[in-house]
This record gives structure tokens, sequence and C-alpha cells, in this order.
């Protein structure tokens, strides 16, 4: 060590191990090995600083000169005996002038190079805790829309015919009439083609000669004529004519013929006091063009009535009824509702209200997102031949919503 006039200056070189303890897997005996020989090293520079030869912060007298580094810089640092001289041989320093302005700023420096990432600590792995309890049942959720009715089966057969009841009690034997006086005798026929005169009993009988089996003696010349072997079928032909599929009925005063009806028609009964009819079921295929959404949330009608959605029912008063698309709400994740309507009278335009006396076939809800939905409903007992408009009812879920429906197709088809 080497004496300095304010104190010591000593190169003692460090013995700490900057390596220990390896990054990445530390050790508790490499770090205690380093802390103690850092305890050692601070115990000796204590040891070898404790009475060096330091002027008290209170003031003291030097043993020599005292060489400072350079000439003062600010007004309290000391100031070498040069630097006062100069100042002497100068004169004494003017006022203090006013302070110029301000230098601009300068550029600002490049920004330092971040330092190196410290090693991860080890990852901590607690232990899972219990699952905790059950939370309570939720409320039912309210019912949903009743689904559209099944198409209506088939009529089953009849069943077998119930027991005879007992035989009653046969009435008693009338009286043996009186036999009567024998008649005249009869005249002698002329025997001809097809006639044989039985003589053999009195009166006298007329045989008529044998014909084919199931015929019948008949003239269907189409003039007066003697009448011959005959079919019924070829009767019949004469009478009601040789087309195919002719029905034969009993009318209001004789026998009549029903002539073959359309391709796909139906023979409808009008009940003991009218005659049979055919009659052809009613269809309908319709494309409307797509109706104004709505905000409504009691629900607007579409309009498809008054763009041709009609049918009048024939065969009978049932119709099936099928109507698809595509609907949505504008906005919000609450669906809509559409209601399949059948009704009578003039159709109701685009966007009014459920017109009395009509009814609601079947309904769905409409998906928030736009998606495809189909209605399919069968009415039952209209009136054949009246005239029945089908539309659709539209309702959103909420007043700032818009519900609107896309790319409709409606089917409809008189069920025999």
């Amino acid at each position: 060590m080497a004496d300095k006039p304010f104190g010591i200056s000593r190169a003692v070189p460090s013995q700490i191990d900057p390596t220990i303890p390896p990054e990445g897997q530390p050790t508790t005996a490499d770090v205690r090995a380093n802390f103690a020989t850092a305890a050692q090293e601070i115990t000796d520079l204590q040891a070898a600083a404790e009475g060096a030869p330091f002027l008290p912060l209170a003031g003291g007298q030097l043993g020599g000169p005292l060489i400072l580094y350079n000439d003062p810089g600010s007004a309290r640092e000391a100031a070498t005996k040069q630097f006062v001289e100069q100042k002497l041989a100068l004169g004494l320093p003017g006022p203090k002038g006013d302070p110029g302005p301000p230098g601009p700023p300068g550029p600002v420096g490049p920004a330092g190079v971040p330092g190196a990432q410290g090693p991860a600590g080890p990852v901590g792995q607690g232990t899972q805790g219990p699952p905790g309890p059950a939370g309570p049942t939720g409320a039912t959720g309210a019912q949903g829309d009743t689904g559209p009715y099944g198409i209506q089966g088939s009529q089953g057969d009849p069943g077998p015919p119930g027991p005879w009841g007992p035989q009653g009690p046969a009435g008693a034997t009338g009286a043996t009439g009186a036999q009567g006086a024998p008649g005249p005798q009869g005249p002698n026929w002329q025997v001809g083609t097809g006639l044989a005169l039985n003589t053999g009993t009195t009166p006298s009988t007329v045989l008529f000669a044998n014909v084919a089996d199931a015929t019948m003696l008949a003239n269907i010349s189409g003039v007066p004529a003697p009448a011959v072997p005959t079919t019924l079928t070829a009767l019949l032909d004469k009478v009601f004519g040789t087309a195919r599929a002719t029905i034969l009925y009993r009318g209001a005063t004789a026998w009549a013929a029903l002539p073959p009806g359309p391709n796909g028609s139906h023979l409808m009964s009008q009940g003991p006091n009218a005659d049979p009819l055919w009659v052809t079921n009613a269809t309908l295929q319709l494309t409307p063009p797509d109706p104004t959404g709505t905000t409504s949330t009691a629900g607007v009608m579409c309009g498809f009535g008054i763009a041709g959605s009609v049918i009048t029912p024939a065969a009978t008063g049932n119709i099936l009824i099928s109507v698809t698309g595509a609907a949505g709400v504008t906005s919000g994740n609450t669906p809509g509702t559409v209601k399949l309507v059948v009704g009578i009278g003039t159709p109701p335009a685009n966007g009014a209200a459920l017109p009395a006396g009509a009814t609601v076939i079947s309904s769905t809800l409409a998906a928030a997102v736009r998606a495809e939905f189909e209605l399919t409903g069968l009415t039952l007992g209209l009136t054949r031949g009246t005239q029945y408009w089908i539309d659709v009812l539209q309702a959103s879920p909420v007043s700032n919503q818009t519900l609107s429906l896309t790319n409709n197709t409606i089917t409809a088809v008189g069920m025999g």
C-alpha cells in the first residue's frame, strides 16, 4: 500500500468466482463458498483501512503541500494558487450580464442496448385442490311450440260381421184352401223356331229352345226385331256405351252411366239425393316475391295470398300445406317466429295484422342467424268449392330488430 495525502490505495485482487453457481444448475454449496470469500475480503479491507492517516472531517493540519487536481469549476470549490494569481492579474470581474437565450436542445442519443435476459426460475407445481360442490339444478325451461300435425292415417279395414241373432219360432200353418175348378183347355200353339208346345199338361205351356249359359233374350239391333240370345255385357254396351271405366249408377228416375273422369280424379259421392261425380284434387305450387321485413313483435302477414297463394278444395276438405324459406334477424341472438295461416275472403296484404277468423295451422322459430325454415300443416274439414288463401305471419323477437324472410316456396295438395 502506498501512502496518499488523503487516504490509502491498495490493489487487492478479489477471490470471488463469478462463474459460481453455474447458470441453470445452482447449488447451495457454491453460493455459500462465494459468500464466505466476499466476507473475508471485506474484513481484510476494513482491517487495512483502520488507523490510516486520514484527515478528519472536522478539519486538521497537513504535514505537506496539498496539490489540487485542477482549477475550480464551481463557486464553492477550492482554488489553486495559480488560479488566484491569474484572476488578480486580470482585475476584478465586471457585473454579470443577463443570460443569453438557451441554445437548442441537442439530438437525443440512441437507445442503449438492452441487457441479456436473466435465466428463468424453476416452475412451481402446486397440488390440485378438490372439486367444488355441484351447483343447484336450473329451473325448467318454457314449453316449446306445439309441433305440426302429422299426416292423417288411412282408414282401417272393416271389422268382421257380428253373429246372427237366434231364429224366431215358426208361425202356425194356415188352413188349406179349397181347390179351384179346372181352367179351360188352352189353345194349340203353332210350334215354330225357338218354341215347343207341351201338350202333356192342362192347360198347355210354351217352352223356349235352349240358349247359351248366362244369356238373355234381347234386341240390340237398333231397329224393331225378334229377341235373340244376348249377353249382359252386350246389352249394357248397347244401353250405356262401350267407354272403358264407365260407372253405372241409379239416377233419380232410371239407371245411368257416369263417363270416365280425368286422369288423377276421384269419384265423390254427394249423398243419397244427388248423383256421384268426378273431382280432381286441388294443387298449388308458388314462389312468391320476398316480403318486406318487420320489427313487429305481435306479427304481421307476408301477403303471399295477394301474390297468388290461393287454393279451392274439391275432392275433400283436407289440404296438406308446406312452406319453406330462409329467415333471420338483423342482430342479436334471439330468434323470431313464423306461423302458417289459412283463411277465406280477401287475402291480407304485406304488413297487415292477422285477420279475424283466420286459422294458424303451425308455427316455428326463425333462427337469429339467417337459416332455412319449414312450416307443414294438414287442414281438415274445409268447405269444398270455397277458395282459401295461404299466408305466413312473421314476428320479430324485439322491436329494434328486423325479421325478414327470403326464398319462400309454397306447396299445397288436396287430399283424396
